[in-house]
This record gives structure tokens, C-alpha cells and sequence, in this order.
């Protein structure tokens, strides 16, 4: 059941004993995930410290950035990405 063109590790490829030899040094489907998760958590974190500080400030300003900015942290892999196949 061996695709011609199938990358090593995908579904497509065949199993075997010594499959990860063969797939230990290439990257998944998406290799930038990883980095975009990391991108997101920073700021959905930094968006409830921003919500945090704003009542040691009074500042309803920062309540608000610290709420766009967690706000968009679900809003991009749930509206932009969401659609793709996993």
C-alpha cells in the first residue's frame, strides 16, 4: 500500500520496523505549529496580565487591550485555522 510520492511518516507511507529511522529528522504537515502555539499562548497570557494590572492601575484601557489581545488569541486558530484538516 505504498504511495509513490508519500512522504515518509504520513499516512499515506508504509509501516515498518525501521520507520523511524527514516522519519526522525523531517518535519510534520505543519512545522510552524509549534511556534504558532507558542505565539498564541505568549499572548493569551499576556492578555490576562494586561486584565490583571488593570485593576492594580484603574485603567479600563488596559482591561480592554488585555481582553482584544486573549480575544485574539482564540479568535486565530479557531476562525483562520479552523477550517483545515488535521
Amino acid at each position: 500500500m505504498d504511495v509513490p510520492h508519500a512522504r515518509p511518516g504520513t499516512d499515506e507511507a508504509d509501516r515498518s520496523v525501521d520507520d523511524w529511522h527514516r522519519t526522525q529528522n523531517t518535519a510534520g504537515k505543519q512545522p510552524g505549529a509549534v511556534v504558532l502555539w507558542l505565539v498564541l499562548m505568549a499572548a493569551l497570557l499576556g492578555g490576562f496580565a494586561l486584565m490583571g494590572a488593570s485593576f492594580a492601575l484603574g485603567n479600563g484601557v488596559v482591561f480592554a487591550a488585555g481582553l482584544l489581545l486573549s480575544g485574539l488569541a482564540f479568535l486565530v486558530p479557531l476562525g483562520l485555522l479552523g477550517d483545515t484538516e488535521r
